[in-house]
């Protein structure tokens, strides 16, 4: 579809709709303390694009319950996302933050929210405000995380789902978490399987609704997993497009071999139509619709992965890039609000609102006080129809550090977008004027060096420092704090000061992992066997000298806290001697490949000044040997409480 076509089909949008709908609602504005306090209901999708509706021009398949959603609310055309990646941009809904302030700017590898204080979500102001809430889908308080207790730390009294993204690109998995608990998802397998996970969601949600007392109000954000690839979905959905577009099989990059990439798409889609219609009909049936206000986006523009891309099947709509781009096409998303004889029926609205107004405006329904450090403006004078009372934005923020960085910023009908910025903030900013080019296309900064460099002062002003996220750096995760179910609790631990490394079966030159990195007391940094040019073969082998004969009673060990399990050790040996001649072993045994901190006690304390541990295998099979680090226990330190005690023997 052309984007005239588009564009024609949104001007006539809020005609169409009025006609559709049929009701009568009196002209006038609603005063929200006049309204008892609703519930909300947040919807969120993933990696659906601006044109993947038929509310919004998608001709190729059909949206019906969202269309109807749209007739019977309120449309926001100008609506963004927190950013054009998951974990920041549902990390900017969370916290009301754009991704200049928000801790979690990027899908950085295991970031998570920090606990409480830090990054106080929405959950948590609706909680202190007498909601129940639960989170039932992919959490995006983290990016790869193993920390299933996470959201109800977080504010959410119920979660159900996933907190590692990673996983969530299998719609068939073995296991998701249940407030804190695996709870297992019998005859799946990953990429096939018995039971959709985004319709084990769905469920969820309806049974939690269902088991709702009426006495307090609720927020429920149900986040469920498509159309990200694997594309995938139920056989009754997909059968309804079986042969129905000129396809190319996709087999490559790690996803689901999909025989029909664009039929398994439109039949995601129409899944997410079918759960969105499910829910509504249980908040009719319970008699909640009047008094709950449900919210319905995605989390960023349509992706390229899985075998279908973005601009095939008008998923970007009328608007340029997609998933991973600040232009239009990655970060601008329908957003639709439901509120039955609240909302005047079939409106449009095309105030800019980024998903950092969520917060705010969530709070504002609750009649609770919107904390002084959002970035978000309150959207509920428009949902109300109170549009002359609508504070309006100075400008949206964006920025983003893969394919060498970006920056963007909208103000008014202006966009503009600087690519290649880390390291070099001095890089052009393009410029667009939206209103006569949503496409994109044609760069007027050479016209308007005044607004360029109003953009150029926001791109600098609305960032704030991160020990994680720079422009002038990229991103640094050594600067990650361990999600604490990673370490053991707090014990009493030999000093390091007069340690060494004695003897080394080898180490990587490049990048450097030298072996005092197994002892520098940095998690995020680690000794590394060497593995270019050669690959040396198991046993590896480090020996630290103490300083001194010391006495120890055990060790701990961290893997790696990367994204790799290349070098974590499998079996094990440990001596400690009095001279670089070992002896015997003192303990043998072999870790699991979490990447938890392991414990390890000995039979009875023992004395030595030169500790060697060496590795016989990695839980990756791989050649290599690897250590974050090395803590030796103090003697008198008694086992914490929930000690790995793996190879103990």
């Amino acid at each position: 579809m052309t984007t005239t076509r588009h564009i024609e089909l949104l001007a006539c949008l809020a005609i169409v709709m009025v006609l559709l709908c049929g009701r009568a609602y009196a002209q006038q504005s609603t005063d929200h303390r006049d309204i008892q306090r609703p519930n909300i209901v947040y919807i969120l999708v993933d990696d659906m694009g601006y044109g993947d509706l038929s509310v919004t021009g998608q001709v190729h398949f059909e949206t019906p319950n969202i269309d109807a959603m749209a007739a019977d609310g309120l449309l926001f055309t100008d609506a963004y996302a927190g950013s054009t990646v998951c974990a920041p941009s549902r990390a900017s809904l969370f916290a009301g933050q754009h991704t200049g302030n928000v801790w979690q700017r990027g899908n950085a590898g295991d970031i998570q929210f920090r606990e409480d204080p830090h990054d106080i979500t929405v959950a948590s102001l609706l909680k202190n405000e007498g909601y129940e809430t639960a989170l039932i889908g992919k959490s995006g308080l983290s990016c790869n995380s193993e920390d299933g207790g996470l959201p109800n730390r977080k504010g959410f009294d119920h979660f159900v789902g996933m907190t590692s993204h990673r996983r969530a690109h299998r719609h068939y998995p073995e296991w998701i978490w249940k407030n804190g608990e695996r709870m297992d998802l019998a005859g799946n397998h990953g990429k096939t399987g018995r039971l959709y996970v985004s319709e084990v969601f769905t469920q969820e949600a309806l049974d939690w609704i269902d088991g709702r007392s009426g006495d307090r109000p609720f927020f429920l954000h149900l986040a469920l997993t498509p159309p990200h690839a694997d594309l995938v979905a139920p056989d009754e959905f997909t059968s309804a497009y079986a042969d129905r577009f000129d396809e190319m099989p996709h087999d490559a990059g790690g996803y689901y071999k999909q025989r029909q990439p664009k039929a398994a798409y439109a039949a995601m889609m129409s899944f997410i139509d079918d759960a969105l219609g499910r829910v509504i009909d249980k908040l009719e049936q319970q008699g909640l619709a009047e008094n709950t206000v449900v919210f319905f986006t995605s989390d960023n523009g349509p992706s390229s992965e899985g075998g279908k891309r973005s601009d095939e099947l008008d998923s970007n709509g009328p608007f340029r890039g997609q998933k991973r781009d600040l232009y239009e096409g990655g970060i601008r998303l329908p957003l639709i609000v439901l509120w039955p004889g609240t909302i005047e029926p079939g409106r449009t609205s095309d105030l800019p609102t980024a998903m950092w107004d969520f917060l705010p405006t969530a709070v504002e329904l609750a009649r609770g006080t919107v904390p002084d450090w959002t970035d978000g403006i309150s959207i509920v004078p428009t949902l109300l129809g109170n549009v002359g009372e609508q504070r309006k934005h100075e400008y949206l923020y964006w920025e983003f550090y893969e394919r060498g960085g970006s920056q963007a910023v909208r103000m008014g009908q202006w966009k503009g977008v600087r690519l290649n910025a880390i390291r070099n903030t001095n890089t052009p900013i393009e410029l667009y004027r939206l209103d006569r080019d949503p496409g994109e296309t044609r760069d007027v900064s050479a016209e308007h060096p005044d607004i360029v460099d109003q953009m150029r002062r926001i791109m600098r002003d609305a960032h704030t420092p991160s020990p994680v996220f720079s422009m002038a750096k990229g991103v640094d995760r050594s600067a990650l704090p361990l999600p604490r179910e990673r370490l053991l609790p707090a014990a009493q631990t030999v000093p390091r000061e007069m340690w060494r490394v004695a003897d080394v079966s080898s180490e990587n030159a490049r990048p450097g992992r030298p072996g005092p990195l197994a002892f520098d007391g940095r998690p995020r940094s680690w000794w590394h066997t060497e593995f270019q040019p050669a690959k040396p073969a198991h046993p590896h082998h480090l020996t630290i000298d103490l300083g001194e004969p010391t006495t120890i009673a055990g060790f701990r060990y961290l893997p790696r806290q990367d994204g790799s399990d290349n070098g974590s050790i499998g079996r094990y040996s440990v001596y400690l001697s009095e001279t670089l001649e070992r002896g015997g072993p003192i303990t043998e045994g072999a870790f699991d490949a979490s990447k938890r901190q392991k414990e390890v006690r000995f039979e009875r304390p023992m004395t030595g000044r030169y500790f060697t541990i060496v590795a016989h295998s990695c839980v990756a099979g791989t050649p290599f040997t690897s250590i974050a680090e090395l803590d030796l226990l103090a003697v008198g330190t008694g086992a914490p409480s929930g000690a790995d005690t793996t190879g103990v023997p």
